[in-house]
């Protein structure tokens, strides 16, 4: 069995809480790290993701956490800036829509991608919701008769 990614989700206290919910659920993650500018509400949630680690300031997380991967799920005109910084560090990305708000935003993440030994991912959030999830495990089951 391979070791679990090591995962942490900026924009913890927002929509990341969601994702941090569901993060258990996967075998191959392990949500080690929270960040989000809410300093206040930083060890609530990294005590209910189960992280060791918290931070309000993605810029020291990508300094000095040990997370092979994040989840960005902060507001969207971050997206960019935040995912090129990770991807500089070679960390693996997946990052909600929109990915940039910009043609420059756009040029920069692409040369982000090309320039990192790390994947980046936009992760549209339809693919992900737990109904589509959920019915999409169910037709591979063959719940539905033959396909």
């Amino acid at each position: 069995m391979t070791k679990p990614i090591r995962l942490g989700i900026i924009g913890a206290a927002g929509r990341g809480g969601h994702f941090a919910r569901l993060c258990s659920s996967v075998g191959s993650l392990a949500l080690t790290t929270v960040c989000d500018i809410r300093a206040d509400q930083l060890e609530r949630c990294r005590l209910e993701a189960g992280a060791s680690e918290a931070y309000a300031d993605y810029h020291e997380l990508l300094r000095r956490s040990d997370c092979e991967a994040v989840l960005i799920a902060t507001p969207m005109p971050l997206h960019a800036a935040q995912s090129i910084a990770a991807l500089a560090s070679d960390r693996h990305v997946l990052c909600e829509v929109t990915a940039a708000v910009s043609l420059d935003e756009c040029r920069r993440l692409r040369q982000a991608v090309r320039s990192s030994s790390a994947t980046y991912m936009m992760a549209e959030n339809y693919g992900y919701s737990i109904e589509r999830v959920l019915v999409t495990e169910m037709v591979r089951q063959g719940h539905f008769g033959e396909t």
